[in-house]
């Protein structure tokens, strides 16, 4: 049986009238009961909040709970919810609930539990898709690491996944990392922030987050010249965090911001920008201080050739298996 550890759920709230219900009957029916609910509206146009609140105080399930309401005075964006979220909560450990999915009921207490008593600084659980989302993927490696280089190691390897929520952390390794508010995309930044900050942490077996796919949530919209030029900004600070000594300079760190420079900058040029806004955004590219240039442009152009030619190659080992059944029967 774990200890008593105060626990804040953090969940930013913004049109979401649709599924608000759903995410707070999960969060109270918690088999653990040392919670502190942190509810963040960013100055949502509907009655989200107001709903939250008073099924929460129409609900005996939560009577034992903590509470704290905060609205925005203008929309900020998530991630500024985010922010102010992590600042007004008190806990020992945070945890982020987007306010449009679900925990299931022993989540909380089966992550603590698999932290032993708070020796671990983050443990993560295994999540169960709900929806359409083919990009939606990451393969959640069991196991515990206790160093930074390892941590590091296994999220450049796509063994820990870099999305916000679904982590138990520990609130004072959390509090040191602000999310950078930007269109989109604050969670690659925050992430990789987050796993050079840690120096333990554990993947678990058990799904404890149900992830539900919507066509107008913030993850699903169309991809705009904002949003790339957002990845420039994350990027940038990417190259500043390893050049100025702010995390330590493991070669996975330098890998992973150099994939991250080409793939990027692949997508903006597969992407339906106008010619010249992809010429501007490739000069910023080009000019980061990070790496050889010469290696950016060939792995770059090595992408764009292989993206080209996937749909032939594919074709063409299509009929190579058509041809070998064909001579086997």
């Amino acid at each position: 049986m774990c200890r008593m550890i105060l626990v804040s759920i953090v969940i930013p709230i913004y049109k979401v009238e649709q599924y608000i219900i759903r995410c707070i009957e999960s969060v109270l029916s918690q088999t653990y009961r040392q919670l502190e609910v942190v509810m963040v509206d960013d100055c949502s146009p509907d009655q989200s909040l107001e709903i939250a609140k008073k099924y929460i105080q129409n609900s005996p399930k939560g009577r034992d709970l903590l509470y704290k309401f905060h609205r925005h005075e203008c929309n900020r964006g998530q991630a500024a919810a985010r922010n102010t979220g992590v600042k007004i909560a008190t806990g020992d450990y945070l945890f982020f609930l987007d306010s449009d999915d679900e925990i299931t009921t022993n989540c909380i207490e089966s992550l603590l539990c698999e932290s032993e008593n708070g020796h671990y600084d983050a443990v993560c659980g295994d999540v169960k898709v709900v929806g359409n989302n083919p990009l939606f993927s990451f393969n959640h490696q069991v196991g515990s690491y206790n160093i930074t280089h390892e941590i590091v190691k296994a999220y450049v390897d796509r063994n820990i996944y870099m999305v916000i929520w679904n982590k138990l952390l520990r609130s004072e390794i959390v509090k040191g990392i602000l999310f950078k508010e930007v269109a989109k995309h604050e969670d690659e930044l925050w992430s990789f922030t987050l796993v050079n900050s840690l120096s333990s942490l554990k993947n678990v077996k058990e799904c404890t987050y149900i992830y539900y796919v919507r066509p107008d949530s913030v993850s699903t919209q169309g991809v705009t010249i904002v949003n790339y030029y957002s990845l420039i900004d994350i990027l940038k600070d990417m190259v500043e965090l390893y050049n100025s000594g702010k995390i330590t300079s493991f070669k996975e760190n330098f890998s992973y911001i150099q994939e991250k420079r080409i793939s990027w900058m692949s997508a903006v040029l597969r992407s339906r920008l106008k010619l010249y806004d992809k010429w501007l955004l490739f000069i910023r590219f080009y000019n980061l201080p990070i790496g050889r240039n010469g290696f950016f442009l060939k792995n770059l152009l090595s992408m764009q050739v292989n993206h080209f030619l996937y749909p032939y190659r594919r074709s063409l080992s299509l009929k190579i298996r058509i041809l070998m059944n064909n001579r086997g029967e």
